[in-house]
């Protein structure tokens, strides 16, 4: 089972909300000493707040805890939120302390409430508390990271999806459908032919079957969900003055990049975020590929190249007007072909470059000042990534959910593969993968894991969350 940890019996305390200039910050504690921390911290007309029910908001001042009757020092006027366990975000008691915006009040409300006997919190805490308290499964807790680095509506309605339980009812599904496996071939095993009134190994058999399709169905999700959190390094790249920078303008709809008619304007990366589709796409602008290059030009096209080699798909520029010299074609076909759009661009000055001069690439022709071929770029681009608008909310696995669910799929092919061989010894060994397979979905619900990877997931959430 996942280890509980000390910490569930202390109390924590964090602000919420972003560093900055804003309308409110929100200071956060939970644990057992809440409503006795916040009566030191918070002063409020008539009842105090451990005295006051849950689901409930009151008006006063935060201030330095109060010490042998005084009143501390005023800190500001703010407004306290009372959560009653179990009503709270982390089944725990929990108050909210709204104050003013900025930095100085909500900092200094956290220190008053260390001072109380709050102890700092980890980042992810809060929603760690929540998983181990019960409230919500690991897959819910892993979405509330995504719903707060949600670069996009797509990506956001995705982290809902598995928020609101898309991804533990098809595990909790698939679960259920093997634990009901395994206990009917235990009993074949248990009793000889004669005895067993059960159901046939014919039936698990199928039920594997059942089961390595519903792996395979949440697997389906895996690129898209990767895309989703992550996004897409897409790299323009090409000769110099060939249009690159005009093209990383045209795509954002703003003059980012410095453009000139003189070549090596550009001479190190421009990375901007684009939203395509609701997929996040890194583009980036590079230097002009120029292998005569001195000083720091050189060390543009230096970068330039590190940074297509990292790419997960190229946009490249070339001068549909002049014939492509031989060391533009030697970096052309440095690229993958089938991560790759070459661009044609100045095509309305002629064509003394065309798509068959560049086989088998994908190209298209375009005239990028008078923005003519940029919807088909765009197209393109979508199409290459294979990611189309979703009709409907769907709840994506992530690369930790991928690498156990492939695991479990594999051992349950083995498993079905065993079964179909109608020997004895081999159903043994169906079980055995059987009862691995369970054990890789328990570990994605959270239902059996191990503190370390509580620790890795609960690391990358923020202070406060």
């Amino acid at each position: 089972m996942c280890q509980r940890m000390d910490s569930a019996s202390d109390t924590i305390a964090a602000i919420a909300t972003a560093p900055g200039c804003g309308a409110i910050a929100i200071v956060r504690i939970s644990g057992p000493q809440t409503l006795q921390i916040a009566d030191r911290i918070f002063s409020c007309p008539a009842q105090p707040p451990s005295a006051r029910p849950g689901n409930t908001f009151v008006l006063g001042f935060a201030h330095t805890p109060a010490l042998d009757g005084s009143s501390g020092d005023l800190i500001d006027e703010s407004l306290i939120l009372i959560f009653r366990a179990p009503h709270s975000y982390t089944r725990s008691d929990l108050v909210e302390i709204q104050c003013h915006g900025g930095t100085t009040s909500a900092r200094r409300i956290l220190a008053a409430a260390v001072d109380a006997g709050a102890r700092p919190a980890e980042p992810g805490e809060f929603t760690k508390l929540a998983f181990l308290s019960g409230r919500i499964d690991l897959p819910r807790a892993e979405a509330v990271l995504d719903l707060v680095r949600a670069q996009s509506d797509r990506a956001s309605a995705s982290a809902l999806a598995q928020l609101r339980g898309g991804i533990s009812r098809s595990l909790t599904t698939l679960s259920d459908l093997l634990v009901s496996t395994i206990a009917n071939l235990e009993l074949a095993l248990d009793f000889p032919d004669d005895e067993y009134a059960g159901p046939p190994i014919e039936a698990a058999i199928s039920s594997l079957e059942l089961a390595v399709k519903q792996s395979s169905d949440l697997l389906s999700t895996a690129g898209e969900g990767q895309l989703l959190r992550q996004g897409a390094l897409v790299v323009i790249s090409g000769p110099p003055n060939a249009g690159k920078s005009t093209l990383f303008n045209c795509l954002l709809a703003n003059e980012r990049s410095i453009t000139d008619h003189e070549p090596g304007t550009t001479r190190d990366t421009i990375e901007e975020t684009w939203i395509l589709n609701g997929i996040p796409i890194h583009l980036v602008d590079t230097a002009g590929l120029n292998g005569s290059a001195t000083g720091p030009e050189a060390d543009g096209v230096r970068r330039a190249r590190s940074m297509i080699r990292r790419a997960d798909y190229h946009l490249h520029v070339l001068d549909a007007s002049q014939s492509l010299p031989a060391a533009s074609l030697a970096d052309l076909h440095m690229l993958p072909k089938t991560e790759s759009l070459v661009i044609l661009n100045k095509a309305d000055l002629g064509t003394a470059l065309t798509s068959s001069d560049i086989a088998p690439f994908a190209s298209i022709c375009a005239s990028l000042l008078r923005s003519e071929g940029l919807d088909i770029v765009r197209q393109s681009l979508s199409t290459a990534l294979a990611q189309a608008p979703s009709t409907e909310d769907v709840a994506h696995v992530s690369q930790r959910h991928a690498a156990a669910l492939r695991r479990a799929r594999d051992l349950l092919a083995q498993a079905h593969d065993l079964l179909a061989q109608h020997s004895p010894e081999n159903q043994v060994l169906a079980a055995s993968n059987i009862y691995r397979a369970i054990s890789h979905i328990d570990a994605l619900t959270g239902k059996h894991c191990s503190e370390e990877v509580l620790a890795t997931i609960f690391a990358s959430f923020c202070i406060g969350k």
